[in-house]
């Protein structure tokens, strides 16, 4: 494996600093922005949806293959869209394709480390060894979980998901790799693949099952990453069933979220709100679920910024919204039109009194502008709008947005 040579800049790290802040903080930045000149043997080229694809593979990874897409990679490792193949972060692939346990992780970490042209020269003791691996297994369970459900989606068993994420929804299926799209297999898959990714004692499988993520409810069910501000995943997965009722087809959109402590983040960052801090957009329109939040910006419409609640406004998402607005930009609340639960308008009643007083603009679009007029029994989310009625449209019901106060008058709230 050849070094780079001349691109990176040499770096000696002097204090003692932890291993896997190492990893974060100084190997993965630099891994995202240039990872065809520290791994030149998989001929990586980025594409748009900020995924790197390999042209070539060495022989160590021939299963992967490559050409046409099929190896894909991230700062943290590769996975392969051809093939049922587990998950390999680099500090395996720099470890004979190994995740090291506790006692390997300093020297694994050096080695990644130099790759980037980092160097340090201290050997950690043992309990900072044992508590960096403990840390990357926090920090990237989730991470396996999510590649294997995009490879599964990619692969024979998802035609049927993509086919509906095409159909149904309108992502074009280039788009479906960047946008982290996932299928979640079955349990007994997803446990398989993590032994196979290197999460394979009883204590990693353990940990994965406190998180949430073996659950019959995820089984069956398009996924995809909730994330911080920041855009790091946390624990929480969204998605869509698989219903047997209508053919094979999946059903009206849900957000699950696991029945545990979330041990490594929550939804109270509203969904999106990191895309809107990297394009500094601070006009944001709030919808219901990740789907609608994702499409405008496919049709070219990026501001005002998409961002998704996962149901009615909550208490933690308003003071995150506090401090990201800080008394500039507005927010449109636009949540789904459900015309069978008991009062169409609860849930947007209750999201306002959650946003009452804030110090931003507070706008409201009433669900039923999202309905045809002559049926009021089919639920209608933005996305279906933008899907049958095209994103002009949908812009023209958003122009129609209210004052809270003229909305609570308009709907007797």
């Amino acid at each position: 494996m050849s070094q780079p040579t001349g691109q990176i800049r040499r770096v000696h790290i002097n204090s003692e600093m932890d291993l896997f802040e190492i990893i974060r903080t100084l190997i993965y930045p630099i891994l995202d922005e240039k990872l065809d000149v520290v791994f030149p043997e998989f001929g990586f080229q980025k594409v748009s949806n900020g995924w790197w694809l390999a042209r070539t593979a060495p022989v160590s990874c021939h299963g992967f293959g490559h050409k046409n897409g099929r190896l894909a990679a991230t700062q943290w490792g590769f996975r392969s869209l051809d093939a049922e193949t587990p998950t390999v972060f680099w500090l395996a692939y720099v470890n004979k394709m190994e995740l090291p346990d506790w006692r390997g992780m300093p020297e694994a970490v050096r080695r990644l480390a130099a790759k980037v042209n980092h160097h340090f020269e201290w050997t950690p003791e043992e309990e900072a060894a044992r508590t960096a691996r403990e840390r990357f297994r926090l920090y990237h369970l989730l991470d396996a979980v999510l590649m294997n459900s995009q490879n599964v989606l990619m692969g024979p068993q998802g035609e049927e998901a993509r086919e509906y994420l095409t159909r149904e929804i309108g992502f074009p299926e280039s788009s479906l790799l960047g946008m982290e799209f996932g299928l979640y297999d079955s349990i007994r898959e997803m446990q398989n693949h993590l032994k196979e990714s290197g999460f394979g004692n009883d204590g990693d499988l353990e940990l994965a099952g406190l998180m949430g993520l073996f659950q019959d409810e995820w089984e069956g069910r398009i996924v995809g990453p909730w994330r911080d501000r920041l855009g790091r995943c946390v624990f929480n997965l969204w998605g869509r069933t698989l219903s047997p009722l209508f053919g094979g087809a999946l059903d009206a959109p849900s957000l699950r979220r696991p029945r545990s402590r979330a041990l490594t983040g929550s939804t109270d960052i509203p969904y999106g709100l990191n895309r809107a801090l990297q394009n500094k957009r601070k006009h944001l329109v709030m919808v219901q679920n990740p789907f609608p939040s994702l499409l405008p910006p496919l049709k070219k419409l990026d501001n005002p910024a998409f961002i998704a609640s996962g149901g009615k406004v909550t208490a933690a998402q308003v003071s995150v919204l506090e401090k990201y607005l800080k008394n500039e930009g507005s927010l449109t609340l636009n949540l789904d039109f459900e015309p069978n639960v008991t009062n169409m308008q609860r849930a947007t009643l209750q999201s306002l009194d959650e946003l009452e007083g804030v110090s931003f603009p507070v706008y409201v679009v009433n669900p039923e502008e999202m309905s045809e007029p002559n049926n009021l029994v089919d639920p209608v989310s933005p996305d279906k709008i933008i899907l049958e009625k095209g994103l002009n449209a949908y812009v023209d019901i958003l122009r129609k947005r209210l004052d809270p106060d003229d909305y609570r008058r308009s709907v007797g709230g």
